[in-house]
C-alpha cells in the first residue's frame, strides 16, 4: 500500500527553493504550502502542533509506524478536545464550547 505523505510548511522560502523541493520528492513526501492571502492557515496548524509537542504523552523517541503515530494521535485528539479544560475557554472542555454548553456552565 502506498501511503501519500506531506510535509506542510508556510510560503516562507527555506521550504520552497528548488533543491529543498527535489529532496522531498526523492523522499516520497509531497510538499504542500499555505494558501496565498489566507492568514490563519499555519497559525492555527502551529499552534495545534506546539500543544501536540509539549504533551507528556508524547514520546520522544519518536513513533515506530504510521499506526503507532495514527493510534497516539487519535488518543492526543481525544483528550484535548474531550477531557482538558483550556483556559482560553474559561476553563471550558472544547467540545463543550463547539456545543454551545459552555454558555450554561458559565
Amino acid at each position: 500500500m502506498n501511503t501519500l505523505v506531506v510535509l506542510h510548511g508556510d510560503n516562507g522560502s527555506p521550504l520552497k527553493v528548488g533543491t529543498v523541493q527535489a529532496t522531498l520528492r526523492t523522499f516520497g513526501f509531497c510538499p504542500s504550502h499555505s494558501r496565498p492571502r489566507v492568514s490563519d492557515d499555519t497559525p492555527n496548524a502551529e499552534a495545534m502542533c506546539r500543544t501536540a509537542k509539549y504533551q507528556p504523552i508524547l514520546l520522544p523517541e519518536g513513533f515506530a509506524n504510521l499506526e503507532s503515530a495514527r493510534l497516539w494521535a487519535g488518543f492526543f485528539f481525544h483528550t484535548y478536545n474531550d477531557l482538558h479544560r483550556d483556559r482560553a475557554l474559561l476553563f471550558a472542555i472544547p467540545a463543550e464550547k463547539n456545543s454551545g454548553e459552555d454558555r450554561s456552565i458559565h
